[in-house]
């Protein structure tokens, strides 16, 4: 019996094999061998208590808009959030799981006359993702809504605690706004499982306005196509305008290509592998360091 059945017969979660490029936005990478898709954050909990006893570590996986899997077969253990997707809005308040789609909230609050995600419009993000690295754009960023974020913790009473050996089982753990220490593109630490919203009163028609202006700018400035969404993250100077200064717009290896729209975007343009998006990051943080001397900070996440 492998490690998987066995994580299998004490959760009663059945894994999965399933391809990397029906998860991932950018529709890149190999087959994910050890796939566990809970139904509740119970179950998600669950899941990391057996993998924490066994000491391995899976990846978290929600709407896989900011992640590159490596090609070919992937052991490393996959848990899906995207089905841990409850929400309901109260008295302008949104109660929100992490699997949830930024989409679909945008969508409720505005049959109730609220808003405020709608500089979010066109991304396909989930709320664990968008919380987790506080997801920005258009000078709003999703920190401006949050009132509590919920996270899995060991929560014990031991006033000092190694985690990684401590028996206490996970369990859901509320934090306050300001005891978060959010900034540009870093949001909560931890395993991010729900949050509480603050929306905005805004009309329904208002909020489609803001909507279709919103996906105007991102068509302008952003490229149509599979992609993860910035590649790097902004420092001093736009990552985008660095590269560009290099040359390096419209650079093609295999099927990926830098964007000739904006140069932090890789786009799979035909049939791209793990490797072809690769070699191009490597291309553009081994240019930039030459011609600008700075460091490109990487914004998404590698799973192999």
């Amino acid at each position: 019996m492998s490690i998987y059945d066995e994580i299998e017969r004490t959760t009663g979660i059945k894994r999965k094999s399933v391809s990397a490029k029906e998860l991932l936005t950018i529709r890149i990478g190999g087959v994910l061998k050890n796939a566990f898709a809970p139904r509740s954050v119970k179950e998600l909990a669950r899941l990391l208590d057996e993998f924490e006893i066994l000491g391995i570590k899976p990846f978290i996986l929600g709407g896989g808009s900011n992640v590159v899997a490596d090609d070919g077969e992937i052991e490393t253990p996959v848990l899906l959030t995207k089905y841990i997707d409850g929400v309901r809005i109260e008295n302008g308040v949104a109660f929100c799981e992490c699997g949830v789609k930024i989409a679909d909230v945008l969508r409720l609050a505005r049959e109730r006359d609220l808003g405020g995600l709608e500089f979010l419009a066109g991304v396909p993000l989930t709320i664990g993702g968008a919380i987790k690295m506080n997801a920005s754009a258009f000078g709003r960023q999703i920190f401006d809504l949050v009132e509590r974020v919920f996270v899995l913790s060991r929560a014990c009473e031991k006033r000092v605690c190694d985690e990684r050996a401590c028996a206490t089982p996970l369990k859901v753990v509320e934090k306050k706004k300001d005891e978060i220490d959010f900034a540009y593109r870093k949001g909560a630490d931890g395993i991010v499982v729900g949050t509480i919203l603050r929306l905005d009163e805004i009309s329904a028609g208002e909020s489609k306005r803001l909507t279709q202006e919103f996906l105007r700018l991102r068509r302008e400035k952003q490229p149509i196509g599979l992609s993860v969404g910035s590649v790097f993250k902004n420092g001093e100077q736009p990552a985008g305008k660095l590269i560009e200064g290099c040359g390096l717009k419209g650079l093609k290896i295999g099927g990926a290509k830098i964007s000739e729209k904006h140069a932090n975007f890789i786009v799979n343009e035909d049939g791209a592998n793990a490797s072809d998006f690769l070699a191009l990051v490597e291309t553009c943080e081994r240019e930039v360091a030459k011609k600008f001397n700075v460091q490109l900070e990487r914004e998404f996440v590698w799973l192999k």
